[in-house]
């Protein structure tokens, strides 16, 4: 398998809002770049989420500039697609920690819930390297909320109806606590969906009967525990846990063009989250940051080809049991009044082990991904910013077997990869608060 390359992609944009971009920014742990180059991100943070009643990361990605929702029919999800680059090529942050799934680094962002999010980044354009590898068309990153006084709560509840039936209801409670040594953060939300309705006079054995889409529920619950330290007033350090279960089912075609009807339902569809992270003013011109993580992602499928199939529980079995390991430091260094210099190294390990039968063994994939890191902030007059970053990426093939219908297992041959990233902003700020911003760069993927 090759390496898929993005050799050039120029973008040009005209920005009215950044100065507002950057006070949400400046008060995130989360995102590994220099100042300027992180107000190249668009923000969507918790009021506009409410206010746009987006209850999941996807719908709230899609009232991006420039992102488009895309949904998959076989697996009943939800992606984006941002500049025309998807989830592939796009990958996913929570806090900054990676999440995208190592099978084909692709994520069901539907399952993720709006509720007690801090607020959806997207990088576009520019996207600092300093983060990590795999960014050809861009980031997304999802940030937990962290209290900003002494103790405050939420609760929240609301209920669906359809067909004058109740079929989903949406509920969510934080608690949190704060002072000048750290802080607390507690949450949890859930969204359960029991059917989608259907139209008046749509009765059929294929579709569903008396307002009830067949093979249409959801149940998404999510809890995260987030505990911070701040002994002084630049550093800060926190944990964060985060335990997400999901249910989806995903309705059979009912058209006419001659498909055969499937009715396919994820029983499991977990992820896991733990990670620590750091930032520690080391004097008045360098500060270190820290992180250090674990992902897990469990996935199990039901795949039944008919309805009596599924009223038999009859059909196909699929499991896949995920995990990533990784860890990173940054060192940036104030080299004059206002220019920034930063270094990064990443590292990440992905294991993907799948399974066609409940008692069967593994099959296992294993892939080692390391990345060095520059970036360069210059602020080369009053109202004009430059800034530059360079990577060089590798990634090592660990393990990778397949155990065959004859009991054999199949080894299969190294597929290591390197690759040289490279980009370069540059941004004039006008005197109404208006900035352009000109970007060229050179960035990569490695197969998944």
């Amino acid at each position: 398998m090759r390496l898929k390359k993005h050799y050039l992609c120029t973008a040009l944009s005209l920005a009215f809002t950044q100065q507002a971009v950057a006070a949400q920014e400046s008060d995130s742990l989360t995102v590994w770049s220099s100042p300027v180059s992180s107000t190249t991100t668009t923000v969507l943070d918790q009021p506009t989420m409410k206010a746009l009643d987006k209850q999941n990361v996807a719908q709230a990605l899609s009232v991006v500039p420039g992102v488009v929702l895309q949904k998959s029919g076989s697996r009943n999800e939800e992606q984006v697609k941002v500049r025309g680059f998807d989830s592939r090529q796009v990958p996913v942050y929570f806090d900054g920690v990676p999440i995208y799934v190592p099978y084909d680094g692709n994520l069901d962002l539907a399952r993720i819930l709006t509720n007690n999010l801090g607020a959806v980044e997207v990088s576009k354009g520019y996207s600092s390297l300093l983060q990590g590898p795999n960014q050809m068309g861009g980031a997304i990153n999802i940030t937990t909320q962290k209290p900003t006084k002494p103790l405050e709560a939420s609760l929240g509840y609301r209920q669906g109806w359809s067909r004058s039936q109740d079929n989903a209801y949406d509920m969510h409670a934080s608690f949190a606590a704060s002072s000048d040594l750290g802080y607390l953060q507690v949450s949890g939300s859930q969204l359960k969906q029991d059917f989608l309705g259907l139209p008046h006079g749509v009765n059929n054995d294929i579709a569903g009967n008396h307002g009830k889409m067949i093979n249409s529920s959801a149940d998404d619950k999510r809890g995260i525990v987030k505990l911070g330290f701040t002994p002084r007033e630049n550093d800060e350090y926190t944990l964060t846990y985060i335990k997400q279960d999901g249910e989806k089912d995903n309705p059979p075609y009912s058209g006419n063009s001659g498909q055969k009807s499937r009715y396919w339902q994820w029983p499991e569809y977990d992820k896991e989250s733990f990670y620590y992270q750091g930032t520690t003013q080391l004097n008045d011109r360098f500060t270190l940051k820290s992180r250090l993580y674990r992902d897990t992602f469990e996935n199990t499928l039901m795949m039944y080809n008919s309805l009596a199939d599924l009223k038999n529980k009859k059909g196909s079995y699929s499991h896949y049991s995920d995990y990533s390991d990784g860890a990173g430091l940054q060192l940036a260094a104030d080299v004059r009044e206002n220019d920034l210099l930063s270094f990064a190294v990443n590292w990440k390990d992905d294991v993907h082990r799948e399974k066609g039968a409940p008692h069967a063994a593994y099959d296992r994939y294993e892939d080692r991904t390391w990345s060095l890191a520059s970036e360069y902030q210059w602020a080369a007059a009053d109202n004009v910013d430059v800034v530059a970053g360079i990577s060089y990426d590798w990634r090592d093939s660990v393990e990778a077997k397949k155990h065959e219908k004859d009991g054999s297992i199949t080894h299969y041959d190294d597929n290591n990869q390197s690759a040289f990233n490279w980009q370069v902003m540059g941004k004039y700020h006008f005197v109404n608060e208006d900035t352009l911003a000109l970007s060229y760069y050179d960035r990569t993927r490695f197969p998944t």
